[in-house]
């Protein structure tokens, strides 16, 4: 009873130990089954998530591919538009630049064939002007000669030149007179225009005709007081003007001694011309003749400063 009760209870205590350890050995293998499933859980999930992070970025990348085929396709054809555009510019630049030469051609055509009519039209101006200077001074030329040319019925003893308004005043007869061969009756004044070719007298020339005729003409005498006595001996200080044209006294300005030379300067076309022969003439016997410079320039119409300097490089002053 007792070996039967002892192996029982040996049995029954081994057979607790085996169950034990067929228990803990089960539970063993559904903790490691249950490991292995959740762990295999999170593997799936992990996969999951990989590949849906992998989905992501691979459609992000996709996405940027083709935004990358856009704009490369767009750049590509902004490049395209670029090339055209610049083409198009360079051939209508060329276009312009072509144009622009021509009309800077037609231009300079224009200019130089303007400047040439020009030149020629100066040209004929200067010779019109040339002719007209050398016709007016062989005119003054002949009405400084004109007592000693045939035609002229006077004695040139009995002429005196004055150039304006009227070439000359005649004595007729008065030499004759002085010598004893005519009496005083057969004086006569005579108011003597020179003209040559087809001139004409002036306004101012023919009212001196008109009142010559009217017999608007008188003879006058003018006498001047004679100084006081007293006054001669010691005589004021007068300032005086030389007599010599074109000296002007030391203190004096051109402007206290001829005020006129202020005349308006477009008188004087002859101004800054060549000087010819027959006006050198001219001014040398102007100047013998005591002709005031004013009058001088008016005949040769230059500018009083110019018959200045021509009568002293003449060697007249």
């Amino acid at each position: 009873m007792t070996d039967w009760v002892l192996g029982l209870l040996v049995g029954l205590i081994l057979g607790g130990i085996v169950g034990v350890v067929v228990v803990r050995a089960r539970h063993r293998h559904r903790d490691q089954q249950h490991d292995r499933q959740r762990e295999q859980h999170w593997h799936q999930q992990y996969e999951a998530r990989i590949e849906t992070i992998e989905s992501y970025w691979q459609q992000r990348l996709d996405q940027e591919r083709e935004q990358n085929q856009a704009y490369t396709t767009k750049f590509e054809a902004l490049q395209t538009e670029r090339t055209e555009l610049l083409t198009s510019h360079q051939h209508r630049l060329h276009e312009l630049e072509q144009q622009h030469q021509n009309t800077l051609n037609q231009q300079n055509e224009a200019h130089h064939q303007a400047i040439a009519n020009l030149t020629e039209h100066n040209k004929q101006a200067k010779k019109a002007s040339l002719n007209t200077s050398r016709l007016v001074i062989k005119g003054k030329v002949a009405e400084q000669l004109a007592p000693f040319l045939p035609g002229f019925h006077y004695l040139p003893s009995d002429a005196r030149f004055l150039g304006d308004p009227i070439d000359y005043v005649v004595f007729d007869g008065y030499s004759e007179f002085k010598d004893g061969q005519t009496t005083a009756e057969d004086l006569e004044i005579v108011f003597l225009e020179v003209k040559t070719g087809q001139a004409k007298l002036t306004p101012h020339q023919r009212a001196l005709s008109r009142a010559i005729a009217a017999g608007r003409v008188r003879f006058e005498t003018v006498r001047i007081q004679t100084p006081n006595p007293e006054m001669q001996e010691n005589p004021p200080v007068q300032e005086l003007r030389s007599p010599v044209i074109g000296d002007v006294p030391k203190g004096e300005t051109v402007s206290e001694i001829e005020p006129s030379m202020k005349d308006d300067r477009h008188a004087y076309i002859r101004a800054y011309q060549p000087w010819l022969d027959e006006e050198d003439e001219l001014l040398k016997l102007r100047y013998s003749q005591g002709v005031a410079v004013r009058a001088i320039a008016a005949e040769l119409q230059r500018e009083p400063g110019a018959i200045r300097s021509r009568l002293r490089k003449l060697g007249q002053t």
